[in-house]
């Protein structure tokens, strides 16, 4: 009998700041239990660059239309609130896209997405998860503090 392969998804993170390097370290865990495949990361300088290319094993580029030649199945973006609009309307022709809150900073450009999303055959996302949230952070160090064990939360 022969098993086909399925291939396991593959992930373009656009942003690696602050909030991208929790995204990056999930996604990491992820590709390390081959669940997905790392694409490349997309930051905005080339200082950023080099210093993750110094930090980890995969692509590094400096323009989404860059990382998207690698032709993920997903785009995870993780930039600066003001640049989600336009990533996402350059990704949806080509990936899925995973966006953290908020997916536009106008409710007409939102609905644009989410329409464009619906003609390619996309899904589009919006994360709003707080786990790693600096406020979440510091509430769940603070019950911890006062033995409430994490189960409980």
């Amino acid at each position: 009998m022969v098993s086909a392969t399925v291939p396991v998804p593959s992930v373009l993170l656009v942003g690696v700041g602050r909030f991208g390097g929790e995204h990056l370290k999930e996604w990491t865990a992820l590709a390390e239990q081959g669940a997905v495949s790392i694409a490349g990361l997309v930051v905005a300088s080339a200082q950023s660059r080099s210093r993750l290319l110094a930090q980890t094993p995969h692509p590094v580029f400096t323009s989404l239309a860059e990382g998207l030649q690698t032709r993920p199945d997903l785009v995870d973006v993780c930039a600066p609130t003001g640049a989600h609009a336009a990533i996402v309307e350059a990704s949806l022709p080509h990936a899925h896209v995973f966006v953290e809150k908020p997916v536009a900073t106008e409710a007409r450009i939102a609905v644009d997405l989410f329409a464009r999303a619906r003609a390619e055959g996309r899904a589009l996302l919006v994360g709003h998860i707080y786990q790693h949230h600096p406020v979440t952070k510091a509430l769940l160090s603070e019950v911890a503090r006062h033995g409430v064990p994490s189960q409980m939360l």
